[in-house]
């Protein structure tokens, strides 16, 4: 567990010297490099970390015995077994396989986090402390999937659902749950508003109550390994929702200054809005974890948009529906970046307290860690 939080610490001490003062692309982009190096390292040089890694190690080493165009195993797509076969060809091990499937997973993020916000270390955080990094060393299909997606977030935000669609159906090629996305296009549309809250209570409560039926029924069609499962029947600690609703809660005090920030950040809430619908109803059937991965991520863009436009608005709703000038007082802007810095110490500690607790969990099966290596 140690290694974890050194390697938050570390993660710190790059913000420190390259994003505290006088960010710039330049600097961001350093940060992000030495930051997701580090993650590279811990993920590659990992053993027996993961609770699905002896599978997919297995897997790579059957696939590599088996004729190259056959392409049924067990329950994975198509598209996968057609990437594991081409790295079996010319790959030495598991290892060297594992290595190069979270280039595909890791790099992506990185490049998403770069060019979506400027406060890249807050959302690299949210990227470690929200248990997406441990994800992408545990569920190493439906990471790649994950990461897949976030080419489409600039189709989402331009609305052509065409290219949109695309990029999906490609993605679902490494993980068909990827495929729930499409629905949620259309939600993503909504405003942050009171009619959104009510929206997803509404669908949570109704959900709630008849999620047994409708995802047995599923189940029956779409992997049928998971039907009447322990996936199905069992739930996951409601603890991991309340972080995610205490960020909703902060967003949607300050949803007219984020909006005002960037209009394309009512796409950004909807998205985690979904994502912690599903984290809310996992407390119920811990298959639907995997869900939340595709919406959630996006808490590695709201949190730092959050953050940016107390900073420039400051907290709270507008008063008298007026938004503030352009031109802000000075002590408005000190205590606007107070304000900021308040925000910004309350999310990590919150966050860093969830991982915490994730990890004595042990989420993912990433406790203890151990490598090849030693």
């Amino acid at each position: 567990m140690l290694i974890y939080h050194l390697n938050n610490l570390l993660i710190l001490v790059w913000a420190a010297i390259f994003c505290f003062h006088k960010p710039s692309k330049n600097k961001n982009m350093i940060f992000l490099f030495l930051s997701f190096g580090q993650l590279y390292l811990l993920t590659i040089f990992r053993f027996l970390i993961g609770y699905d890694y002896v599978m997919y190690a297995k897997a790579f080493m059957d696939l590599q015995t088996q004729d190259f165009w056959n392409f049924t195993y067990y329950d994975w797509e198509y598209g996968f077994v057609f990437i594991t076969k081409i790295l079996g060809m010319i790959l030495p091990s598991y290892t060297s396989y594992f290595a190069v499937i979270a280039i595909f997973t890791l790099i992506p993020v990185a490049i998403f986090i770069y060019r979506n916000t400027e406060k890249v270390w807050i959302g690299t955080f949210m990227y470690i402390n929200f248990f997406l990094f441990f994800m992408q060393m545990n569920f190493i299909r439906q990471a790649f999937a994950v990461s897949i997606t976030l080419f489409a977030w600039q189709f989402i935000r331009k609305k052509k659902f065409f290219w949109f669609i695309l990029v999906i159906l490609f993605a679902s090629l490494l993980h068909s749950t990827v495929l729930i996305m499409i629905p949620f296009y259309f939600l993503a549309k909504m405003r942050p508003t009171g009619k959104q809250v009510i929206f997803y209570g509404y669908a949570l409560t109704i959900f709630y109550f008849s999620s047994t039926g409708i995802l047995n029924l599923i189940t029956k069609i779409f992997h049928q390994e998971y039907n009447n499962t322990q996936f199905i029947t069992e739930g996951i600690s409601l603890i991991y929702a309340v972080v995610p609703i205490i960020i909703l809660l902060f967003t949607m005090l300050n949803a007219e200054k984020i909006l005002k920030l960037n209009p394309d950040n009512r796409y950004v809430i909807s998205m985690v809005f979904a994502g912690t619908f599903f984290m809310i109803i996992m407390a119920r059937h811990s298959i639907l974890e995997r869900f939340s991965y595709y919406f959630f991520i996006y808490i590695v863009l709201l949190v730092p948009e959050l953050i940016s436009s107390v900073e420039k608005y400051g907290f709270g709703r507008v008063k008298n529906n007026v938004m503030l000038p352009n031109e802000t007082p000075i002590e408005d802007v000190k205590r606007f970046k107070d304000q900021s810095i308040i925000l910004t110490i309350v999310i990590l500690v919150l966050s860093y307290a969830m991982f915490t607790y994730g990890m004595f969990e042990n989420a993912h099966g990433v406790v203890p860690y151990t490598s090849w290596i030693f």
